[in-house]
């Protein structure tokens, strides 16, 4: 007999619907897992919901049925976990930025070192019995350095904000609790700016903060305007922008990679230079941290000779420049090799390289292992899967290890692990009021 797919699909669902009204299923939260989805047990078989904390009970329906799991959405909350505390935040109901801004800092902090410690013993073969140490950040709310806004303009009047939980539907708002101080001066700005009338259009604005000039109490907001028309009409909302007084400088999207360069941090020895739309650490005060603790790791190797694959703007290795080591940074993003480069000159630093290319590239190009004593990796979030083989060929004395996704950072440790022994495991705190996490390891070669 022949059967129509999609109304079995929609009669398994509708009949799943039916079962979790009739019998009004509730579960306890167990504990949440990265992802930032809570994880009960209903009937012997784990449910995944999101918007869940560990301790929350909840009336909830199924929406997708696996075999060995099923994924539900919250009906109602009957007890809300000890963890949560009251949202400071007016938006935090529809806004999707922030999934934890109603959970004590406390608890966020121990249940991403459960996401590094779960995810290097479930993939990475680990036993894990001490807690993994986690470096929390220093600024709770107004820590992000960079935001991507988005905009509308219609009748004169200006609305930024964000998108809505899993939605494109814009939220105008008027504050954001994360965002640097700065950002929501302009924000106030723009929504108090009135500008000639002319056609409803949207738009976008990446603003980027210079912590440093900003401490100094100087312009420091790089924007970079964005035009979702390719015919905009967006000329007096660039005036406006132009004439903030806290506007360093503005450009369009198409136009960033004329920008020039600009001091966004230092510290006792190092100006660290950038540029409009070019990636940074959003969050300043934990990343000088990690540098610390990278820089203190690297000591401990007593390598010397670096290679530092994914290297960015030269984030983490630039500061390991003493003029004795050997550095070379590879990446394949030639804006951010043209950053890098440029704070190596401007610094005046000796036997510190970087290089436009991609790491698999560079990689195939090494003839023979034991050409460098450290290997910095900082990939995407994707992780360096498709790299290891070549990494393996590489044979560094020390891997350094650094990972915006706990869970890619583990799988790839256990492709490395039958040659490399894990010296090190922590997180650092660079997100707080979300799930994210950042996973720093240091491997060392056996034998």
């Amino acid at each position: 007999m022949f059967y129509d797919t999609s109304l079995r699909k929609l009669f398994s669902y509708t009949f799943l619907m039916a079962i979790s009204i009739m019998k009004k299923l509730s579960i306890k939260i167990e504990k949440v897992i990265y992802g930032g989805l809570g994880l009960g047990t209903y009937e012997g078989k784990k449910v995944f919901i999101p918007e869940t904390f560990t301790g929350d009970s909840v009336h909830y329906e199924v929406t997708k049925d696996h075999k060995n799991y099923s994924e539900g959405r919250v009906l109602q909350t009957l007890e809300q976990s000890s963890h949560r505390i009251p949202s400071p935040c007016v938006y935090s109901e529809k806004c999707g930025g922030c999934q934890w801004i109603n959970i004590d800092y406390k608890s966020q902090l121990e249940a991403k070192a459960s996401f590094i410690q779960e995810a290097f013993e479930r993939l990475g073969g680990l036993e894990i019995k001490s807690p993994i140490p986690m470096t929390p950040s220093s600024q709770r709310f107004h820590y992000r350095n960079r935001i991507l806004l988005r905009g509308t303009l219609e009748n004169g009047k200006v609305t930024v904000g964000f998108f809505q939980k899993e939605s494109h539907t814009q939220i105008p708002i008027k504050k954001c609790m994360i965002a640097h101080e700065a950002h929501n001066r302009l924000i106030h700005y723009l929504n108090e700016v009135t500008l000639e009338k002319t056609r409803s259009q949207k738009f976008r604005l990446e603003i980027q903060v210079q912590p440093k000039l900003y401490e100094n109490k100087s312009p420091c907001l790089l924007i970079t305007l964005i035009p979702i028309e390719k015919k905009h009409e967006l000329q007096d909302l660039c005036l406006a922008l132009e004439n903030y007084p806290e506007t360093l400088f503005l450009t369009y999207l198409n136009e960033n990679k004329k920008s020039p360069f600009f001091l966004f941090e230092e510290n006792s020895r190092l100006e660290f230079y950038g540029k409009p739309g070019i990636f940074q650490q959003i969050n300043t005060e934990t990343n000088k941290l990690l540098r610390e603790q990278v820089k203190r790791l690297v000591e401990k190797t007593k390598a010397n000779s670096i290679l530092d694959l994914y290297c960015g703007s030269g984030n983490l290795s630039l500061e390991l420049s003493d003029g004795i080591r050997k550095i070379t940074g590879v990446e394949v993003n030639k804006a951010s090799i043209e950053v890098a480069s440029y704070n190596v000159k401007k610094n005046s630093l000796l036997l510190i390289n970087y290089k436009s290319q991609s790491a698999q590239e560079f990689l195939q190009e090494q003839k023979g292992s034991g050409l460098t004593d450290l290997l910095i990796l900082d990939p995407p979030r994707r992780g360096a899967k498709e790299d290891l083989i070549y990494i393996k060929k590489l044979n560094p004395k020390f891997i350094l290890y650094v990972s915006c996704d706990p869970t890619t950072a583990a799988r790839d440790y256990k492709t490395l692990s039958d040659s490399y022994t894990l010296e090190s495991l922590e997180g650092f705190d660079f997100f707080p009021q979300t799930y994210h996490v950042e996973t720093l390891l240091l491997l060392k070669k056996k034998n």
